[in-house]
């Protein structure tokens, strides 16, 4: 399992398969006393957790959003990258899948921040990679790029089961803008071009 233990010590949030969950994995959170004694586990509830799986927590530095890499029905690929903000009430907010680029038709996970939050890190198994799972950085300090997002499904055969087919696109003067690749095992792409 995955576990995340926030830097003052006192919250544990980690996954587990346990039988009281939604299914799959589930997101649980564990707090410390003030004599060091772990408190029952709490289920992060149904907001956050599916019947899919739930993996690989991350509380920014500042306390106020919680990323995590989820399987269900809105990711694009396999595993893709959620987060969550925390509320005045103590709640966690709806989860929001955080697209491209860290969000490819492969599986992205262990999605973490540098300490002043303009760098992440996270592994994934996109198109180009060199093995199963590699590590990827990206830079968060540039917020505004225009951009167009292209998703979709490639099903094929009598059954139409999911496939891994490789995606070109050309602008209108024939020229390659992009090269993807479906995901094999989901058949979900996630294309992002200029608008």
């Amino acid at each position: 399992p995955s576990v995340y233990l926030t830097p003052d010590g006192k919250q544990m949030y980690f996954t587990s398969d346990r039988k009281d969950g939604y299914g799959g994995r589930d997101l649980w959170l564990s707090q410390s006393d003030n004599d060091g004694i772990w408190g029952d586990a709490t289920n992060l509830g149904e907001k956050i957790n599916s019947i899919y799986d739930e993996d690989a927590p991350y509380i920014s530095k500042d306390g106020q959003t919680l990323f995590f890499s989820s399987n269900n029905i809105k990711s694009v690929g396999g595993y893709d990258v959620f987060k969550c903000e925390l509320q005045e009430n103590g709640s966690w907010s709806d989860p929001v899948n955080i697209g491209y680029p860290i969000n490819s038709g492969g599986d992205d996970i262990y999605y973490i921040q540098d300490s002043t939050a303009e760098t992440g890190y996270f592994s994934s198994s996109r198109a180009g990679g060199h093995g199963d799972m590699d590590i990827y950085h990206v830079e968060l300090t540039c917020k505004n790029i225009p951009n167009t997002e292209v998703r979709g499904l490639i099903l094929a055969g009598n059954y139409q089961n999911p496939v891994q087919a490789n995606i070109t696109v050309k602008n209108e003067n024939g020229e390659v803008v992009g090269n993807y690749t479906s995901n094999p095992k989901t058949g979900k792409y996630l294309m992002i071009l200029p608008p």
